[in-house]
């Protein structure tokens, strides 16, 4: 058995996410009365629930990165761009009353765009060493 961890930037990437997520979820939980108090929409219990879903669907996307390594594509890339799609909607559609001129968006918007291509870029490296690796002939592989 394999017990090796191949750590990359996009799996401690997802990782930091899921941390994120995770430190968002706990924090919501010990601070349920101040969030009810002052009531953000839609509420304390959603904010608990949706750090929870992504803290766990993000971590299991981080463990299989840094198990399989550059070979993590699959699982990653389209976990992650779920998160940054929900991420977006529930700034725009639920966070509406900060001020354009108040929030980071710009700042965000161009951070998500370089974590997706990052992203990206890892997955379909890998997927190119794999296929160099495949394309090698038997007599080669005897040698290397």
């Amino acid at each position: 058995m394999n017990n090796r961890w191949h750590v990359t930037p996009g799996g401690l990437i997802v990782l930091s996410l899921a941390g994120w997520q995770g430190i968002r979820f706990i924090a919501s939980l010990q601070h349920a009365e101040t969030l009810r108090a002052y009531a953000p929409v839609p509420g304390p219990t959603y904010i608990a629930l949706s750090g929870l879903f992504w803290a766990l669907l993000l971590g299991l996307a981080a463990w299989r990165c840094l198990r399989r390594g550059s070979r993590f594509g699959l699982p990653a890339l389209p976990v992650t761009a779920a998160y940054l799609a929900w991420f977006w909607s529930d700034r725009l559609l639920l966070q509406y009353h900060i001020p354009p001129g108040g929030s980071n968006r710009s700042f965000l918007l161009l951070l998500h765009s370089l974590l997706l291509a990052r992203l990206w870029w890892e997955q379909s490296s890998g997927k190119r060493k794999e296929n160099r690796h495949r394309e090698r002939k038997p007599e080669d592989q005897k040698t290397a």
